[in-house]
């Protein structure tokens, strides 16, 4: 499968506005975007939620058929430290 947009922009404008979030927050397609702290800390996530089926979903992801966007490391390892008989 192959898919490709069209973006009508220099690549150092498209680079510019998906680093700022302050801009992106104002996008209707952004539900909510944060930038984490340096270090990154658990208060970065406050107000952070997932939806019941959001989370149950996490148990089947595998990259590329999920609706949750993971990077493929990150969605093992979170697969695997969830206790999913509690879950």
């Amino acid at each position: 499968m192959f898919g490709s947009a069209y973006v009508q922009s220099t690549p150092e404008q498209y680079l510019k506005l998906a680093s700022d979030i302050d801009e992106l927050r104002k996008l209707p397609s952004y539900l909510a975007i944060r930038k984490f702290s340096d270090p990154p800390q658990f208060s970065d996530l406050d107000g952070f939620t997932l939806e019941a089926g959001d989370f149950k979903q996490l148990k089947n992801c595998e990259p590329g058929k999920c609706d949750v966007q993971l990077p493929a490391e990150a969605m093992d390892a979170f697969k695997q430290s969830v206790n999913w008989v509690c879950a």
